[in-house]
């Protein structure tokens, strides 16, 4: 388990990945507090990046075909809360 994760999206792509909006954009994320962060990348496609103690990605996953219950399912199994 990994004890930090964000999400990284694009405001300008985010309408063409539903799912992720909507997660995005609902009060699922405050669940987790400081453990999952969104952030907000010019440019990128929706992706989760797994992160140590020290804030050093271990892993970037692509989540543009997920949808909110998959996102969810997976913090819930990856990160430590």
């Amino acid at each position: 388990k990994y004890p930090l994760a964000h999400i990284e999206i694009c405001e300008c792509n985010l309408a063409r990945f539903p799912q992720v909006q909507a997660f995005v954009k609902s009060d699922k994320v405050k669940r987790w507090g400081e453990h999952v962060r969104v952030r907000h990348v010019r440019g990128t496609l929706p992706a989760i990046r797994l992160m140590d103690e020290y804030g050093e990605t271990q892993q970037t996953l692509n989540i543009e075909k997920w949808d909110t219950d998959t996102i969810t399912d997976f913090i819930n199994t990856w990160v430590e809360y």
